[in-house]
């Protein structure tokens, strides 16, 4: 009954104070006065620490900030910055808590308040990963410790406790909870605003340890800490944020409590109304803007109405929870529409500018809305567009690929015809005068026959390499064992070719097919001309997207092909380079062997 009667007087306090600090504001014409700021702060810090209005807080706040930049002092301008970013962190916004802490930080090292930095350097480490976050903190509360800040080694060890419930390290929570509260109240009478910030700190420390009572499955150690944390919080204020997540907490405690012991849970909470707690926690979370006190409220709602297995209810407060997670991610919009609130004057204006904001961010959500769906059609439109140009061109290029194609076929069958008949008779003819010569004309008449023979077989080659049919791996090794038995069947050299080719489907390009068999030709030839075994031996296979092409032979130790072949193995290292293909060979005892590989 105490603490609610200095609830009441607090409150009442604080109400004539924001009503002296608005009527500041408006009497004064000069906005660069270091009073309208200080006006502006305790505006902001009010909203912040007893409304829970922590979008309004930061609007009055950041008018603070500017007009402490203009006219002074610099720690002024960095208590501004210290108490945005808390607010942003009440609201979850990492970002720009770690951004007004970090700037809070800079400033109170700049004039070297160590105390307050101390406060500013825990909140910001409050935003960091649970196990950087303890580390970090440890530190700092050392410091604290050894400057005798008493509030920033308190706000330390709840920090601490934070991050190991994060962690789900329930006794080392409550080590430094019970650390916290018993500093906490031992100090009381040592800091400013004592009976706020201490109300405010056991509201916290006391809801913590129920959370960590809960962890560890002592249900009736976590209702006693939860229903001290409430008491506390209503003590603050009628509207303070965390009363209302604390009545969340204890109505999902009640659930799991519930199943686990059901007469013991009834002989401890069986007097609770459970559904008016909810409602007036519901009411307080609307009024506010923490996001975790109105998802602790509906949590607590949805556990409620499972327990009377009312599903319509749980349906409709599962809808709510979804609703406000989407909210977190419009943030921007509402903060937008926020803005508007900086020109209050009144509680009238006040409702009328709310009004303003809800049709603007409904007019906002339609414009936003109807340009996802303008750009949603010109997308998928030039996405037809580009579609169909692709098309188009690949159609062309199919086509005039199907045109080379035929052209090919047709050039390769009449040089066959025609010309490759002319070099065939004109080989024949020669051979028939060369048989009836005279001996005096014989070598002549010989050296035309071995011209037209050879006029023939570069004509075979030429009409081959043309022919669209044969650009398959198949019939380059086909091609291959005709070429190698003409050259070698002279000598007595037996040639063979071991392959994986199975049908005609491996297809290879015009360009690479002619390369691999040149090279294939000037191998061939080295190995008739300097070769000295009776056996000259080829591989082609097909490796995935590689195609692989080998020819050894016996030679002499002593010949070094690179010297005596002229520019046969410059050729073939230039054409397997031109093809982005690798080269090489061994020549070692009485053997020669090159190694090619291409991609297809």
């Amino acid at each position: 009954m105490f603490l609610a009667i200095i609830a009441s007087i607090s409150s009442q306090a604080n109400q004539d104070s924001l009503a002296k600090w608005r009527n500041m504001i408006d009497t004064t014409t000069n906005e660069n006065n270091p009073i309208i700021g200080r006006c502006y702060y305790k505006i902001g810090q009010w909203y912040s620490h007893n409304d829970s209005k922590l979008d309004s807080s930061v609007i009055y706040l950041l008018k603070a900030k500017k007009i402490f930049e203009t006219v002074g002092p610099r720690r002024s301008v960095g208590t501004s910055c210290y108490t945005i970013g808390i607010s942003y962190a009440h609201q979850e916004d990492s970002k720009n808590a770690i951004k007004y802490l970090t700037e809070a930080e800079n400033i109170f090292i700049e004039v070297k308040d160590t105390a307050v930095l101390l406060h500013a350097s825990l909140a910001r480490a409050d935003q960091l990963p649970a196990s950087q976050k303890i580390n970090r903190l440890k530190g700092i509360a050392l410091l604290a410790k050894a400057h005798g800040t008493i509030g920033a080694e308190i706000s330390c060890y709840g920090n601490i406790a934070q991050g190991f419930m994060t962690l789900k390290s329930y006794d080392s929570a409550i080590f430094y909870l019970n650390k916290q509260f018993e500093l906490n109240n031992t100090n009381k009478d040592q800091r400013s605003d004592y009976k706020r910030k201490t109300l405010e700190h056991n509201s916290f420390t006391c809801h913590v340890l129920g959370d960590a009572y809960k962890g560890k499955k002592e249900y009736k150690k976590s209702y006693y800490y939860y229903n001290e944390a409430y008491k506390y919080a209503k003590a603050i204020s009628d509207k303070f944020h965390s009363a209302s997540l604390t009545a969340g907490s204890i109505i999902l405690l009640a659930d799991v409590w519930e199943k686990a012991n059901p007469n013991e849970c009834k002989a401890q909470m069986g007097s609770i109304d459970k559904f008016t707690l909810l409602t007036e926690a519901e009411q307080l979370a609307n009024e506010t803007q923490a996001f975790s006190s109105k998802q602790a409220v509906i949590n607590g709602f949805i556990a409620y109405y499972k327990s009377k297995n009312n599903k319509d209810s749980v349906i409709s407060y599962q809808q709510k929870l979804m609703a406000l997670k989407e909210s977190q991610y419009e943030d921007e919009q509402i903060k937008a529409a926020a803005k508007f609130s900086e020109e209050l004057k009144t509680a009238d204006k006040e409702k009328e500018i709310i009004q303003l904001n809800a049709d603007k961010k409904i007019a906002s959500a339609t414009a936003n809305r109807n340009k996802i769906i303008f750009f949603l059609i010109l997308l998928g439109l030039l996405s037809s567009i580009y579609f169909i140009v692709k098309r188009i061109k690949y159609k062309n290029l199919k086509e005039q690929e199907d045109r080379d194609k035929k052209f090919r076929t047709k050039l390769s069958s009449d040089l066959h015809d025609d010309v490759g008949t002319i070099l065939t008779s004109l080989s024949m003819q020669s051979e028939l005068l060369e048989m009836k010569t005279t001996d005096g004309n014989k070598g002549t008449v010989g050296r035309i026959a071995d011209m037209s023979r050879d006029a023939t077989r570069r004509m075979r080659d030429t009409v081959w390499a043309i022919d669209s049919r044969k650009d398959n791996v198949m019939d380059l090794a086909y091609r291959m064992i005709d070429f190698a038995n003409d050259i070698l069947d002279s000598k007595d050299v037996e040639f063979q070719l071991e392959h994986n080719i199975q049908n005609k489907d491996d297809k290879i390009s015009a360009e690479l097919r002619q390369n691999i068999f040149l090279i294939f030709k000037e191998a061939i030839t080295n190995a008739a001309k300097y070769g000295s075994g009776d056996l000259v031996t080829a591989s082609l296979n097909k490796e995935n997207d590689k195609l692989n092409l080998s020819v050894s032979n016996q030679t002499e130790s002593t010949v070094n092909l690179e010297e005596v072949s002229g520019l046969g193995m410059s050729n073939i290292k230039k054409r397997a380079t031109d093809l982005n293909g690798s080269f090489s060979f061994e020549h070692k005892d009485n053997s020669f062997k090159i190694q090619l590989s291409f991609s297809l």
